[in-house]
């Protein structure tokens, strides 16, 4: 019988992202809601970026973001 050594199958690919995903970006999405209502824009647009950053995709959270860059600029 030969020696065969068995190797776990080990998925070390760039694939499985601990950061980014569905739902990773909702304390940033509603802490930035807190703070631009308050009228802290630049705290809150900094807490979008955040967000999106984990949750690139979230086209509504993009909408927000864009909203809050607005209400800055008239302020």
């Amino acid at each position: 019988m030969a020696d065969v050594e068995a190797t776990p199958n080990l998925d070390t690919s760039s694939d499985v992202n601990p950061v980014e995903g569905p739902g990773k970006g909702q304390p940033f999405f509603e802490r930035a809601r807190t703070v631009a209502e308050s009228g802290n824009f630049d705290y809150a647009i900094e807490m979008y970026i955040a967000g999106l950053n984990r949750e690139p995709e979230n086209t509504a959270e993009h909408q927000a973001l864009a909203e809050v860059a607005v209400r800055r600029k008239i302020q």
